[in-house]
């Protein structure tokens, strides 16, 4: 004979207990008369759900921000202090997992370039709320501290991290040939997209509210600059020393966040070429040597003294010389020594040497006579033309204006003088009527 049995089992810590509350699972058990059932329970864990997403901030700088690229992760806090090497669980974007009810720390795998700037965690119906990093236990600060959640029985959380895009640093000195820092350069910098900034030197002058950050004359530092390739041009040379010829390129990756590089200027370089007249039958000018030159300071509109550190030397090719050391600023040249046959120029010659950023750097020339000097088209020679000397009859060489000048009077007084004589030689002539110095000289 069969019968039943209905019996109700509590779901506290003791499942075989009675309970009167109604709350635990119900079972019915059909034994035969006489005998003896035994029933086995299994305890399925009430599980909460955990969703993990990605997020990234604005400004991105130009990096990707694919949230499918990502791994994120999760560890009980008991696991983790009982073998902080134990596994994480993973996750995608969007991914839920069922958890324990436990405290969980949670985390990415990193990736360079971006950096974990915070968590927002959202229960189902609930409000959002901001971790914080916590100690992962105070006792043990070797374990460090992490972002925490505890997900109780039957919560439905999602967890939202943040990654900022970490920015490009643009580092780059201007230096002489000889490594020396060059204060006073001007630049033209060009991001990924296309965007243009000009940069001018930081060298700690006040009311400084350019680009370059670092007040170190001839060192310049760009920050919050996005990934990509950036194209630097100089647009203004230090004084006295040429531009940088083309572009240079500073990339920022993920994994080159800070690229720099050093650039160096050659000195300014300026040519004079001198010309004049090989023979007397020579019809028109040719480079010829022989000329010596000064570059004088300008003093209020005329020559000063010698320009510290300029160097004028004769160099290849005939009538040739290179001038360098030369800043910008106002300066005069001066011909010390003229070709021979051939008269000094008739003055000094201003000049103006300006920055390199024109096609011109020689500036304004001003002469006397312009078909003395000129400028090239590039503006960096500057071509000097000698006259012939006067030839005086006997002699057939070559001096100065000035010593045309003493000659001519000497030959006048000279002749006055001849003519004194003669007139003290030879007899009065006759007067004239009424001539007042005939009639002086009768008496």
């Amino acid at each position: 004979m069969w019968t039943s049995n209905t019996r109700q089992w509590g779901s506290g810590t003791d499942p075989t207990s009675d309970t009167s509350s109604g709350t635990g699972p119900v079972a019915t058990v059909y034994v035969l008369a006489g005998t003896a059932a035994s029933c086995q329970f299994t305890n399925v864990p009430n599980l909460g759900k955990l969703t993990t997403t990605k997020d990234f901030p604005q400004p991105h700088y130009g990096a990707p921000t694919d949230p499918t690229a990502w791994t994120l992760r999760a560890i009980s806090r008991q696991a983790f202090m009982a073998n902080p090497n134990a596994a994480w669980t993973d996750f995608t974007s969007g991914q839920t997992r069922s958890l324990g009810a436990q405290t969980y720390l949670l985390d990415e795998a990193p990736q360079p370039g971006y950096e974990l700037t915070g968590i927002t965690c959202t229960p189902l119906g609930g409000t959002a709320q901001t971790l914080r990093r916590e100690p992962v236990d105070p006792a043990r600060p070797e374990l460090g501290e992490a972002y925490q959640w505890s997900l109780a029985a039957g919560q439905q959380v999602t967890c939202q991290l943040h990654n900022s895009v970490q920015p490009g640093t643009l580092t780059w000195t201007k230096t002489s040939q000889s490594s020396d820092l060059l204060a006073g350069s001007g630049w033209q910098l060009t991001a990924p997209g296309g965007a243009q900034l000009a940069v001018v030197d930081n060298t700690g002058q006040p009311g400084y509210a350019g680009a370059d950050t670092d007040p170190t004359p001839g060192r310049f530092v760009v920050t919050n600059q996005p990934w990509g390739s950036h194209r630097l041009v100089e647009t203004e040379a230090p004084s006295g020393h040429a531009l940088a010829q083309g572009s240079t390129e500073l990339t920022v990756t993920a994994t080159h966040l800070a690229p720099s590089v050093a650039i160096a200027n050659d000195p300014l370089v300026f040519h004079l070429q001198k010309s004049g007249y090989a023979h007397p039958g020579a019809a028109e000018p040719t480079p010829m040597d022989g000329a010596d030159y000064e570059i004088r300071l300008d003093d209020g509109g005329r020559p000063g003294g010698p320009v510290p550190g300029v160097v004028v030397n004769p160099t290849a090719g005939v009538g040739r010389f290179d001038v360098t050391g030369l800043p910008t600023g106002n300066f005069w040249l001066v011909e010390t020594r003229s070709l021979p046959g051939h008269a000094l120029l008739p003055a000094a010659v201003p000049f103006t040497v300006v920055s390199g950023t024109t096609a011109l750097p020689l500036g304004r020339i001003d002469t006397p006579r312009q078909e003395l000097t000129w400028a090239s088209a590039d503006g960096f020679t500057l071509h000097v033309r000698d006259e012939r000397a006067v030839q005086l009859p006997w002699a057939g060489g070559s001096t100065s204006p000035l010593t045309y000048v003493l000659a001519g009077l000497a030959i006048i007084a000279t002749a006055s003088a001849a003519g004194a004589m003669r007139s003290r030689l030879s007899p009065p002539a006759a007067a004239s009527p009424g001539d007042p110095l005939s009639d002086k000289e009768m008496r």
